[in-house]
């Protein structure tokens, strides 16, 4: 059985991660940088939604409102495009070189043949 990650913030199940194998038209193996990818999104969207507990607004809300297919092309964006990283909420400020050197590390691997 094939097992897909997902959260939302609505308690639904919207696949929110490893989208090569959801949207591909025959699942590709799943290899530990899928992991690592996800978990790049999860502290994304912690840092960027979630401030002493409280959900707050952030430029990734699409991601629990659109579907799969419609979030798929921002999130590769992050990855494969190198696009600047937002500042997190303050509380997560810490997080912002993190969060950057995580998306490059994530880039260059995307970028290797």
């Amino acid at each position: 059985a094939r097992i897909h990650g997902s959260f939302n913030d609505k308690q639904t199940r919207q696949d929110s991660t490893g989208l090569d194998e959801v949207l591909a038209p025959r699942p590709s193996s799943h290899l530990p940088r899928h992991d690592l990818e996800s978990l790049f999104y999860v502290m994304l969207w912690h840092t960027h939604r979630y401030e002493v507990g409280h959900l707050c607004d952030s430029s990734y809300e699409e991601w629990v409102t659109e579907s799969v297919q419609q979030v798929r092309n921002p999130k590769l964006t992050l990855i494969h495009h190198d696009k600047p990283l937002s500042a997190p909420l303050p509380q997560h400020a810490k997080l912002q070189t993190l969060l950057s050197r995580y998306q490059r590390a994530l880039t260059w691997r995307a970028r290797m043949p």
